[in-house]
């Protein structure tokens, strides 16, 4: 009779083995077991076939099956794929055997690890927003409240934009409440490290 597993390598152990114990004067007592080879175990003693029909694992880790019927299971192979890789003279050639990805993934748990990532970043989002709320509140009620005042400035940009440049342009004081220009873009930046002197 043709037994079919979905796992490659099952082994159904119908009898356990049994030590033996010196001491005792009990010899050793072999099981008796049924491996599957890529999924399928023939059986041809009768005892064996009643016994595994009536183990707890049938219909539960393999099933009884006509002879001929197709394998109903997908399953992979044992010996996973290598990397060929010729070496002629000493330099390495082309790979004659590229191993692919090992996903495994079936459609079904891509959608759960999908939904569950989901549902992990909305969490995070959430925590992180109700941790920054207090802060973000607090910042945009200063910068009401900055807007709202009088500006006050101490000094004016006078020169032309396009035109002056850093050399003949000046700041003047001013307290009449106008509003400050910004330098122009092309005046210099002062931070950072001086040239290097050439001796």
């Amino acid at each position: 009779m043709k037994f079919i597993s979905k796992n490659s390598n099952l082994r159904v152990i119908l009898s356990p083995s049994i030590q033996a114990e010196p001491l005792a004067g009990r010899a050793a007592i072999r099981g008796l077991f049924v491996k599957f080879e890529d999924g399928v175990a023939n059986v041809i003693d009768n005892e064996i076939i009643d016994m595994m029909l009536k183990h707890p694992a049938f219909n539960v880790d393999y099933i009884c099956a006509e002879e001929g019927t197709r394998d109903p299971f997908t399953r992979r192979s044992v010996e996973p794929e290598h990397n060929v890789v010729n070496i002629e003279y000493g330099h390495v050639g082309k790979n004659v055997n590229p191993a692919t990805a090992m996903t495994g993934l079936t459609p079904e748990l891509k959608k759960v690890l999908s939904d569950m990532a989901r549902g992990m970043a909305q969490q995070m989002t959430e925590a992180a927003l109700a941790e920054l709320a207090p802060k973000l509140t607090a910042q945009i009620i200063e910068g009401m409240k900055k807007e709202a005042a009088p500006v006050s400035a101490s000094s004016v940009w006078t020169g032309d934009l396009p035109s002056q440049t850093s050399s003949t342009a000046t700041f003047t004081d001013v307290t009449d409440g106008s509003i400050p220009m910004p330098p122009p873009p092309n005046t210099p930046k002062r931070m950072g490290r001086p040239p290097k002197v050439k001796s």
